[in-house]
């Protein structure tokens, strides 16, 4: 049905949506009889004008003469809403196009319907029509039948996911408030969950919701109900398994004799092959270069000394940012940060069991770092480390080092507070240390967005949603806006005429020009450099710019842009450490330091093996803290007299 539909201000739909809303005005007839649809397309029109969606050739005349008929319209709506009752709701409803449902039902509740239909009639409609999930979103509605709802949602299988939307869920696009009956019992909730997790076919990915959920008095869960979820999770892995279905991804890591170079790094499709050179590392075995190898050979920083293994939403794919679920407190994962993840758990295991081939033990290398190098490089005395015996089993090594990390990390922070460590201050808190809390001993560390016109000018540029990056006549299509600029010439006028408006934005904000012919060309480039490296990487790190780019950032702060903060771990690394070691911040997390220090961990009947990977774990952990701290103290001691 070629209709009038408004999705929103922003959607590519809406300058061919105009135009057919001009006919649909040129063609209206208020002494005309019309049904449902034709209603309905009345409806979406007003949207459009209402939120000031015009053609660009429209002229002011043309806008006050639409805005006037747009009373006869509003009037025509009301009386055809007026005329339905218990004896045509039916037959409306099932007349009603698809994509119109939504909006019936919106009308249905501004224009309060409900007050013409019985509880009988409505029982009716919900018995043969699945429904649910759009009346939830009009509380008029909710209120106004709110015992039939909740039958409907005890006895509606997917009622769950209703309840999941509301309080766990978090949409891309579109996120609407979710009403429930409050006839709804916290009993009822609960049971609602069960009845999913029971049910033939549920969802794996609401199944894991329901795992990671937390309790509270708005969506209570018990701990049996969370079980029941985990053993439905894998029933349903087994299934697909079983089945041989999905896509295998494979990740080899090795140490090899007679490489010609320290790692080669082969990628076929889903397959990665990273080896290294045992002979190399036999030849370069003094403890700096070999934590240095945890920078320039498993690249677990970028030369910034920025994390890769964080997850970055500029990795995400596609159906990763709009379609998978995504909860209000998970870590938002996606395929790039799986395969990192397991790849740099590999590089940790098989670089630990080569380190130990050679006789070095990399509990060793990491004592000389605290106890040795600052001494000799920065001067700071007592930094004090308990690394796990050489005897110790991989339960022991990992209950070891998470409580030796977190001591760690509450000495830094009196080094940067105090110029020294006080044992005995320390000794008096034995509370974990937020990774937010840890101060860093440089001013300006970390550059961050803070304004909405960051948001847009990074959208215009940088997304692959922003249709500015679709010019007709050039058949490559590039993913941004950006790259469209960088590597084609264009004029203005090449651009989709409903991009216009944002065009316009980057011309006047001075972010685009054009030259003596007429095409477009970037104008401001240290800012775009600085924009585009916080898109990507979410952080910026101020001191590693030189000093034109500095100024830049200076000024792009001081216009409130962007804002500065000083710890140690910038945000997505905060991130990256509450995923792994707690449950403070995220629902999904692994929560390793948590299960270990509070003997949650899995038993030994489950094998060492899952220590050891955990062990492995904690040691990238471990590595990322010595890595931050080694770059706060370098780039402060570097740059003392600009800091200062």
């Amino acid at each position: 049905m070629d209709r009038v539909k408004f999705y929103s201000t922003y959607d590519w739909a809406c300058s061919p949506n105009l135009k057919k809303l001009e006919e649909v005005l040129d063609k209206f007839n208020d002494t005309k009889s019309y049904e449902i649809n034709d209603i309905i397309e009345f409806y979406n029109c007003i949207k459009y004008i209402d939120n000031g969606c015009y053609l660009n050739d429209w002229k002011t005349e043309y806008i006050e003469k639409i805005k006037n008929k747009l009373k006869s319209l509003n009037k025509v709506i009301g009386c055809f809403l007026l005329t339905i009752d218990d004896n045509n709701i039916i037959s409306t409803i099932d007349n009603i196009d698809y994509m119109y449902k939504e909006d019936f039902w919106e009308l249905f509740d501004t224009h309060k319907v409900y007050n013409r239909i019985s509880d009988l009639k409505f029982d009716e409609i919900l018995k043969n029509r699945y429904i649910l999930e759009t009346i939830s979103d009009f509380k008029n509605i909710v209120n106004h039948y709110g015992n039939i709802i909740r039958e409907h949602l005890l006895k509606y299988e997917d009622s769950a996911i209703i309840l999941l939307d509301k309080y766990e869920i978090v949409r891309e696009h579109n996120q609407k408030q979710i009403y429930l009956p409050k006839e709804l019992t916290s009993e009822d909730k609960e049971s609602i969950l069960k009845n999913y997790i029971d049910s033939k076919n549920p969802n794996i990915n609401y199944l894991r919701v329901i795992f990671n959920m937390q309790s509270t008095k708005e969506m209570p869960i018990s701990d049996k109900t969370r079980l029941m979820a985990k053993r439905k999770i894998k029933e349903e892995s087994d299934k697909i398994f079983n089945k041989n279905s999905g896509i295998i991804m494979e990740t080899l890591v090795r140490f090899s004799k007679n490489m010609k170079n320290e790692k080669e790094v082969v990628m076929e499709g889903q397959k990665i092959d990273c080896q290294y050179s045992s002979d190399w590392l036999e030849q370069n075995t003094d403890y700096p270069t070999l934590l240095n190898n945890f920078i320039y050979l498993f690249e677990f920083t970028d030369i910034n000394m920025r994390s890769n293994l964080v997850s970055k939403e500029s990795q995400l794919g596609i159906f990763e940012k709009h379609i998978f679920i995504q909860t209000k407190k998970s870590y938002r994962t996606g395929t790039a940060f799986d395969r990192l993840d397991m790849l740099s758990t590999l590089q940790m295991m098989a670089y630990y069991k080569e380190l130990k081939r050679i006789n070095i033990r990399f509990e060793n290398i990491i004592e000389w770092f605290f106890k040795e190098y600052l001494l000799d490089e920065f001067n700071i005395k007592d930094y004090r480390i308990n690394i796990p015996s050489e005897e110790s089993n991989y339960l022991e090594k990992c209950r070891t080092t998470l409580s030796e990390l977190d001591n760690i990390l509450k000495e830094y922070r009196l080094i940067v507070e105090d110029d020294e460590i006080d044992h005995e201050l320390l000794q008096i808190s034995s509370r974990p240390i937020p990774f937010n809390d840890i101060p860093s001993k440089i001013e300006h560390k970390y550059i961050y967005a803070s304004s909405e016109e960051y948001n847009l000018i990074t959208y215009l540029f940088f997304s692959d949603q922003c249709m500015l990056k679709y010019v007709e006549g050039i058949e490559e299509k590039y993913s941004n806006f950006f790259d469209l600029i960088k590597c084609e010439k264009i004029k203005a006028e090449d651009c989709p005429i409903y991009e216009q408006n944002n065009l316009n934005t980057l011309i006047s904000k001075d972010y685009i020009e054009t030259d003596e012919e007429g095409y477009l060309k970037f104008k401001n480039k240290e800012r775009i450099v600085i924009l585009k490296d916080l898109n990507y990487n979410e952080v910026v790190c101020y001191w590693n710019y030189p000093k034109n780019y500095r100024n830049e950032i200076d000024k792009m702060i001081n216009e409130g842009m962007l804002k500065s903060e000083s710890t140690l771990f910038s945000r997505p690394e905060i991130d990256y450490l509450n995923y792994y070691l707690n449950k403070s911040e995220f629902n999904n997390g692994l929560d390793l330091r948590n299960m270990y220090i509070h003997g949650t961990q899995p038993s030994e009947i489950e094998s060492d093996k899952t220590h050891e990977t955990n062990y492995m774990r904690i040691s990238k952990i471990l590595i990322l803290a010595i890595i931050k701290i080694n770059d706060d103290l370098c780039t402060y001691y570097d740059n003392k007299n600009d800091i200062s």
